[in-house]
């Protein structure tokens, strides 16, 4: 006749292999958070160089940019930045729009908000901007109509 183990019996034969579950759960999980890698967003990442070259423009021109065109000449000093592809948006396939005169130099508090580039139509109902602080954001429709531009800069 055979006799049901006793629990430590149990214990000892079973906790082993729940270890080892355990472990190996322990494992998996810290190798998954490992392989898991962020992806930068393209539009962001241009459109913060376009910010930086303008304000290199600003500082090198002794005034704020005027166009694109003077703006390219900074684009190379912008680490990481490929002066080829930067001035185009992967979400649209247009240019940005370069906001010609925002003096970043000599700005108040209550002026620090102003729109140095953006998507021309951008994706989604979004388009992304940055701003004279450097921070980039897609805005909807109605909240870009909200922005602070130049009082001649003529919004898409």
């Amino acid at each position: 006749m055979s006799r049901s183990p006793s629990p430590d019996q149990l214990t000892r034969h079973t906790w082993p292999r729940w270890a080892l579950a355990a472990f190996a759960l322990v494992a998996l999980a810290g190798c998954s958070s490992d392989s898991v890698q962020t992806t930068a967003n393209p539009t962001e990442e241009r459109l913060r160089a376009i910010g930086t070259a303008y304000g290199r423009a600003s500082d090198g021109l002794k005034r704020p940019p005027r166009s694109a065109e003077e703006l390219k000449r900074f684009l190379p000093d912008v680490p990481g930045t490929d002066p080829a592809s930067v001035l185009v948006s992967p979400n649209d396939q247009k240019p940005f729009v370069i906001v010609a005169g925002v003096n970043v130099r000599e700005l108040g508090a209550s002026d620090a908000v102003n729109v140095l580039a953006y998507e021309q139509v951008g994706s989604g109902g979004t388009r992304y901007v940055v701003d004279s602080r450097l921070s980039v954001r897609p805005f909807s429709a109605s909240e870009f109509e909200k922005l602070r531009f130049p009082a001649d800069h003529k919004k898409p």
